[in-house]
């Protein structure tokens, strides 16, 4: 097991201690079963405490395995036909990586231009620390050389790794763990164009200017990401009904494997300038998220590209999921290393 590894388990196992009861540990599949007393607790609550898983049914979050997500529990979950977007699923989970700092999974990137990577700025926040100067300010990455792996799926930690290098621009108001609507929580990092390996960065995804329609209210999106290790509701946050069908939706969905490549699918619940007492172009879905999936592109499959119309950043928890939409990107400070078109 890798350091990365051990750190999901640790984080897996403090949640499953603080937050279930003997019986539903019990109830645990194997290989989870090492929750006695002396494991761990992991890091990054914080980061868990941003997402949410929304829907209880009909939003399947299918595992990929060499670039194609699983259709048959696709369709299985109601979303028959999605193997005609083959193409641009392809191009769009083969540009998504999963953001690591010492092998430890903080969060989700993806590719947007030559050597350029595109995520939360609370993601940023973790492998990274912003100091201001007298001309603006400056990022200094963390000593434990963060990173973006493009493999991770579920059949094994494969794929080639870029080293982060820099940040090239971020939002200017700093998160701290705390959600907001109202601010930019965008970054856009800097990555080696080749990997140790040799391997070229996977192309970038287009970047919708004008998403007009494809972000109007009960359209299909998808999210491609790495959901982590859930930060379940505190026993008697909810009813006891309720909760416990929480649980059984995480063993349904996510088979208790986290921090691996997988197609989230949704509708968009509120259009840009719907959602209250949020920025102009910030819109709310339902696609099934978790802590780990920070900074995953919310997109529209049409044609043989795929087209990004969102940046995923947070959730409340059962009710609904945020994104920033990509016209917020062809605005101060973003715009210059955007085109439009």
């Amino acid at each position: 097991m890798t350091e990365g590894e051990e750190i999901d388990r640790q984080r897996l196992v403090s949640v499953a201690r603080r937050f279930l009861s003997r019986e539903e540990r019990a109830s645990l599949p194997a290989g989870l079963d090492a929750l006695g007393p002396g494991a761990a607790p992991g890091g990054l609550e914080a980061l868990e405490a941003l997402e949410a898983l929304v829907r209880l049914g009909d939003r399947p979050a299918v595992p990929v395995r060499g670039g194609v997500p699983d259709y048959e529990q696709a369709a299985a979950e109601g979303w028959k036909g999605l193997k005609i977007f083959d193409g641009p699923i392809r191009k769009l989970t083969a540009s998504t990586g999963r953001i690591e700092l010492r092998g430890g999974h903080v969060g989700t990137g993806f590719v947007v231009g030559p050597g350029l990577i595109l995520t939360n700025r609370h993601v940023l926040e973790l492998i990274g620390k912003c100091y201001r100067t007298s001309t603006g300010s400056t990022w200094i990455l963390s000593a434990g050389e963060p990173v973006i792996a493009f493999g991770r799926e579920l059949d094994g930690l494969k794929g080639a790794v870029f080293r982060v290098t820099g940040v090239a621009v971020a939002g200017k108001d700093p998160i701290g763990g705390t959600m907001s609507l109202t601010k930019t929580d965008a970054a856009l990092l800097e990555v080696e164009a080749v990997s140790e390996d040799g391997t070229l960065l996977p192309p970038a995804l287009a970047i919708a200017s004008q998403p007009g329609e494809a972000l109007r209210t009960a359209g299909k999106i998808v999210v491609c990401g790495y959901p982590g290790p859930p930060d379940l509701p505190p026993r008697g946050s909810l009813p006891d009904a309720q909760r416990a069908e929480l649980i059984a939706v995480m063993h349904r969905i996510f088979a208790l494997r986290f921090g691996v490549k997988r197609l989230s699918l949704g509708v968009v619940t509120e259009a840009p300038g719907a959602v209250v007492d949020a920025g102009e172009w910030v819109f709310a879905h339902d696609a099934t998220t978790l802590g780990g999936a920070s900074g995953a592109p919310v997109a529209f499959l049409d044609g043989d590209n795929p087209l990004v119309v969102g940046l995923h950043f947070g959730g409340e928890t059962l009710e609904r999921n945020f994104a920033l939409g990509t016209p917020a990107l062809f605005q101060p400070p973003f715009a210059s290393h955007f085109n439009m078109g």
